[in-house]
């Protein structure tokens, strides 16, 4: 049996220290980590990441099947020239220069719910980029009455441009989300579980010298992160599982067409197992170890609408030569009424309301005995180890952290009270997600 292709399952350290600092290596191997031995919103919002057409983005040739494929190798590591920019436990600043009249097709690009680039100046730390471009991120339904956010872009008009090794620079308000956290809470959890995982902070935005607000900084998902995380940073990069975010001008994407022809045929026997054909057929083309972590990890947050959840937010990302891999992206809808604390483990796809479908990697998963167990060990280790002991004490700090920055921000739209409390939900939700998963884990016997 094959599922339709159109009925796509989307729709259309400590660890106080270590979690924002990334101490656990995003490509360290864990030693409970291997899994499969034998036994980002949907309209939003990077535009095309690999979007330089120059040559250091063309592939030299088509993907070609090998005979047995392993995992891609780890890269050197996130660039340390811009480190500094990614400093964990600060609130970076930067500095946007526009003139009045581009700044006057900024806000007509708002009120026409426009995405649209204009000149600027950037500046962090003493060095400036003199031909920036900047325009406005996310969902444009959101846009009315809510802080702007903002995408800031080097290479717009010199496609081999960048600033310290950065294509561009992602400043976030999630309008739903009154302490501003949860993105960078979210992320940091995956980075210490050892997901391949962006970076992120919070920075002060500065526009002609004034302060226009506080954000989430998040590490674009480019081709500058897979040359940092991976050894091979010459494959194909799909937003959401399907936009061809790199390589763009070769245009092949034979390699997605073949991942979703194999996912997408039903390998769940009469009895509710995986085929063994099916699950050899998976393991040949597809690290299934990183996608069992990355969503033990997810599930233990929980998200929204993300892999695990049935959503659209995440890359895949397929070396060439290697297996297929999968970066999370837009972790925002965490701790709060789309992710209840009480999700099961197993078989959650998020609220109705949200229109997720299960995707079928989480389908074989939860159908093979020791995938099973191996996800669901992934996720007693999580819980214990990162998020029971120190993710809310994080939690705190960011919004220590945060609160005196948010009372200077001109255009927050929230008041201070409402701030703490969505702080107290936020450290709340942790410690009831935590309660949760624990006794779904003594059900399923798989408790540590």
């Amino acid at each position: 049996m094959h599922y339709e292709r159109g009925l796509r399952w989307w729709p259309l350290a400590t660890l106080s220290a270590c979690l924002l600092a990334a101490c656990v290596s995003d490509l360290k191997a864990i030693p409970d980590a291997t899994i499969g031995a034998d036994a980002t919103d949907a309209t939003d919002d990077l535009d095309a990441t690999g979007d330089a057409t120059g040559p250091d983005d063309a592939r030299t040739d088509a993907s070609s099947e090998l005979p047995s494929l392993m995992p891609v190798g780890p890269g050197p590591g996130p660039n340390a020239d811009n480190a500094s920019m990614f400093a964990d436990g600060t609130v970076v600043t930067f500095d946007v220069d526009i003139t009045d009249a581009d700044w006057q097709t900024l806000m007509a690009d708002q009120a026409a719910g426009v995405k649209g680039y204009v000149p600027c100046t950037f500046t962090f730390d003493g060095e400036t980029a003199t031909s920036a471009a900047i325009r406005l991120k996310s969902n444009p339904e959101d846009w009315e009455g809510n802080k702007p956010q903002f995408v800031i872009k080097f290479n717009e008009f010199d496609a081999s441009a960048r600033f310290r090794g950065l294509r561009r620079v992602v400043l976030e308000a999630n309008p739903s989300d009154e302490t501003l956290i949860r993105n960078n809470l979210a992320l940091a959890l995956l980075r210490a579980a050892g997901v391949v995982t962006p970076r992120s902070n919070h920075a002060r935005l500065n526009i002609n010298g004034a302060l226009y607000g506080v954000y989430e900084h998040i590490e674009a998902v480019d081709r500058e992160l897979l040359e940092d995380r991976y050894a091979d940073a010459d494959g194909n990069l799909y937003k959401n599982g399907e936009e061809l975010s790199t390589n763009e001008a070769l245009g092949d994407t034979s390699d997605l067409l073949a991942f979703d022809d194999l996912i997408f045929t039903d390998g769940v026997t009469e009895g509710g197992g995986l085929d063994s054909a099916h699950r050899e057929a998976l393991t040949g083309l597809i690290d299934m170890d990183a996608f069992i972590l990355e969503a033990a990890a997810e599930a233990v947050l929980p998200t929204g609408d993300n892999f695990w959840s049935g959503g659209w937010n995440y890359y895949l990302y397929h070396p060439k030569g290697a297996l297929w891999t999968i970066i999370p992206w837009d972790v925002d809808d965490v701790f709060g009424d789309v992710a209840p604390p009480d999700a099961p483990l197993l078989d959650w796809n998020g609220l109705p309301e949200v229109g997720n479908v299960r995707h079928p990697l989480m389908a074989a998963i939860t159908a093979d005995s020791a995938w099973r167990s191996a996800f669901l060990a992934q996720v007693a280790r999580i819980e214990a180890d990162l998020y029971r002991t120190t993710l809310a004490e994080l939690a705190t700090s960011l919004c220590a952290t945060l609160r005196p920055q948010l009372e200077d921000d001109p255009n927050r739209t929230f008041e201070l009270n409402d701030f703490d409390q969505d702080c107290g939900a936020v450290r709340a939700a942790i410690d009831a997600r935590s309660v949760a998963i624990r006794s779904q884990l003594d059900t399923l016997g798989s408790r540590r």
